[in-house]
């Protein structure tokens, strides 16, 4: 009944990487950019966080604090929380591009890179706090379909299709 987008053909997993895209070229534009050289985009690196509403995250425990927050604040909270892990880990992730590979983070997202939820959680209202108040709608919109009955981005249906 909440997320209704996110089991109907994806089309808020979908939405939601790319507004992880707009969140992190806002956040750290040179983070987006590098990734972007590589041809990394969150669908390649985060569509399973995304998706999964960071379930896929170990450990179980930080996991449940994560749902029990994104449960009362909302479902964009788990976007939220894949760019406040991205931001923490960033010096990480550059350093690997700066010696000529490409970060291939996806199973370091997967593990959440060893960042606790608690971690994630402040990082995230810290980073939330900054976000263009457009943004912040369209994040706390993407589950949900539209009053139309239709997804919230047409252009999702391209990508699916």
């Amino acid at each position: 009944n909440h997320i209704p987008e996110y089991v109907r053909r994806y089309a808020g997993p979908l939405r939601g990487c790319q507004l992880l895209n707009e969140c992190l070229d806002a956040s750290h534009p040179t983070l987006h950019a590098t990734l972007n050289d590589y041809g990394l985009t969150p669908e390649v690196y985060a569509f399973s966080s995304v998706s999964s509403l960071n379930a896929c995250v170990p450990p179980l425990a930080d996991t449940l604090h994560l749902w029990d927050f994104q449960l009362a604040f909302g479902p964009q909270w788990a976007i939220i929380f894949v760019l406040a892990r991205m931001l923490i880990a960033s010096n990480s992730i550059l350093a690997v591009s700066k010696s000529g590979n490409a970060p291939l983070i996806t199973r370091e997202l997967e593990a959440g890179f060893g960042i606790r939820a608690s971690q994630v959680i402040e990082r995230a209202l810290a980073v939330a706090a900054t976000l263009d108040r457009d943004l912040l709608n369209r994040l706390g919109r993407h589950a949900i379909p539209s009053a139309s009955g239709q997804s919230n981005n047409a252009s999702i249906d391209s990508l699916i299709n």
